[in-house]
């Protein structure tokens, strides 16, 4: 029987060739690499940034109900209390404990301030109009003071960074 295998012939590439070769693989990798690391620092900046977003809308949501309520001397409408409300209620998710603490004790000073403004109205006698004035104008002073240190506490979670 006659032999019918075909002999293969090894096709073989120069040595500085297979080195450029394994080379190009790592120089590939490496660019990989860098795209990669670039990718990430692009989607922290993005997040950073909706981030930014999201908590400033609650800080001027908190701003403006405190110009609201120093600027209405007590007549602070049911519609300015409810969009407070509406506008501080993503808090819980985008601040600390501490923030929310604050924006809750923050809103309380506020509706206390509508409350006396409603007991002044509703007093009978000369010397109760005068005990809740009196109130109200501290109350209306302590409200005024929290719109620097509304700025302050925000100030922490309202940072770019670097983007």
């Amino acid at each position: 029987m006659p032999d019918t295998t075909v002999a293969t012939v090894a096709y073989a590439l120069p040595w500085w060739m297979q080195w450029l070769q394994a080379l190009g693989v790592a120089v590939i990798s490496v660019a990989g690499v860098y795209i990669a690391y670039r990718q990430s620092r692009i989607a922290a900046a993005k997040l950073n940034l909706d981030l930014y977003d999201r908590r400033y809308r609650v800080f001027d949501a908190a701003r403006q109900f405190a110009n609201t309520a120093l600027w209405s001397t007590g007549e602070i409408s049911q519609e300015a209390l409810g969009a407070f409300h509406i506008g501080v209620v993503d808090a819980v998710f985008l601040f600390d404990k501490e923030m929310v603490a604050y924006l809750d004790q923050f809103g309380r000073k506020v509706f206390e301030m509508r409350q006396l403004k409603t007991q002044m109205e509703r007093a009978t006698l000369q010397e109760h109009r005068v005990k809740f004035g009196d109130e109200l104008g501290s109350q209306g002073m302590a409200v005024a003071a929290e719109l620097n240190v509304l700025v302050e506490k925000f100030k922490p979670f309202l940072k770019l960074g670097n983007i």
